[in-house]
Parts: structure tokens; sequence; C-alpha cells
């Protein structure tokens, strides 16, 4: 069987593309969470409480979903910078990028959800 070959270039944009891949999921779920929190906003009063569990539960969904998405897209740029022998950005900010990310999708996620019930909860006390 014949083996591909590429060419540094072509690996490099498919590392560049693999990060806009990523980018793309955030701001999928940026979209998302903010929906969640108009939703808490707006419409809290007019909620029931098998609504606002269906809200939650779908944007859990979504977060479930970019996630997985984002779990794939960097299995794939792992790939891609094994066969790179010069990496740029460099590598050792890669994992602070990772990590940093994850603190603003799990405190983002907590933050919509909270003020979610937050929301409904003050809605239902008046």
């Amino acid at each position: 069987m014949d083996s591909l070959t590429i060419t540094q270039a072509e690996l490099h944009n498919l590392v560049f593309t693999s990060f806009a891949q990523v980018d793309s999921a955030f701001q999928f779920w940026l979209s998302g969470t903010f929906a969640v929190i108009l939703v808490g906003y707006l419409a809290a009063r007019k909620l029931s409480a098998m609504l606002a569990a269906t809200v939650a539960g779908l944007y859990l969904g979504l977060v479930s979903a970019m996630v997985l998405r984002m779990a794939i897209t960097a299995n794939h740029y792992n790939q891609y910078i094994q066969a790179i022998e010069e990496l740029v950005p460099p590598q050792m900010l890669l994992p602070w990028l990772a990590l940093l990310r994850a603190i603003i999708i799990l405190a983002g996620t907590s933050a919509a959800l909270g003020y979610l019930w937050i929301s409904f909860r003050q809605a239902r006390a008046v």
C-alpha cells in the first residue's frame, strides 16, 4: 500500500485549521451560553419548572457536544503536531491554552446554569 506524503506547509495548514475548528466550537459554546443567560433574564417569569429543566438540559447537551468536538479536534491536532519538526506557536504554551479554555468553559457553563436557576427561583418568589 502506498503511504501518503504531505508537505510541511500542508501540515502547518492542518494545524491552523485545527485551531480554527476549536475556535469555532468555542464560539458555538459562547452563543449558547449567551442564549441561556438571555432566557434567564428575559423569560424567567414565564418559565415553568419543566421548561427551565428543558433549557438547562439542552444547554448541557450543547456543552457536551462542543466538548466532544473539541476533544476530537485536539486529537487530530496532536497527530499533526507529531509530524511537524518545528512548532508555531511554541509547544510549551499549548497545555496552558487548553487549561485556560477548560476553566472558561467550566466557569461559564456553571455561571449560566446558576443564573438560569437563580432567575427562575426569584421569578417564582415574586
